[in-house]
C-alpha cells in the first residue's frame, strides 16, 4: 500500500481530528520535554515501526533508524549524531533498555511460514 500526498493530507487531519484533539493534554505535557525510558535503534524498513509493533505511544521510545539498524562505529563521523545520543543517554542514565529490531524480513517470513504451517495442519490462529 502507497499513500500518495493527498492520502498523506487526509490522514494528517484525522489524526488531528480522531486522536490528537481527544488526547490534548497527554500532547500538550509533550510539547514540555521528552523522556522516554527506552532506545530502539531499528532498520529502516518501512514495513517495521517500532511504536506500533510495541503498542507504544508517542514519548515512549527514542527511535534511531539505519540501514540494517547499525550502530555506528566511533570512527564514522557521518553518524556520530546518533551515536554521541546514545552513548550520553547511556552515561547520563536516563535510558533504562535499549532493544535492536533488525531483520524484519526473517520476522515477516517466519509469522508467514507459521501461519501456512497452521493452515495446512487444519489449525487456525
Amino acid at each position: 500500500m502507497s499513500a500518495n500526498f493527498h492520502d498523506l493530507i487526509h490522514g494528517f487531519h484525522s489524526f488531528k481530528e480522531s486522536y490528537f484533539m481527544k488526547e490534548r493534554e497527554f500532547f500538550d505535557a509533550l510539547a514540555h520535554g521528552q523522556s522516554p525510558k527506552t532506545l530502539v535503534i531499528a532498520c529502516c524498513d518501512s514495513r517495521a515501526d517500532p511504536a506500533l509493533l510495541m503498542g507504544c505511544k508517542p514519548g515512549d521510545l527514542f527511535v534511531i533508524r539505519s540501514v540494517a539498524a547499525i550502530v555506528p562505529s566511533k570512527d564514522e563521523a557521518a553518524h556520530a549524531d546518533a551515536r554521541e545520543y546514545m552513548e550520553t543517554q547511556v552515561r547520563a542514565n536516563t535510558l533504562e533498555s535499549k532493544l535492536y529490531l533488525r531483520e524484519v524480513d526473517a520476522v515477516f517470513s517466519a509469522e508467514a511460514q507459521r501461519k501456512t504451517h497452521t493452515a495446512k495442519k487444519g489449525g487456525v490462529r
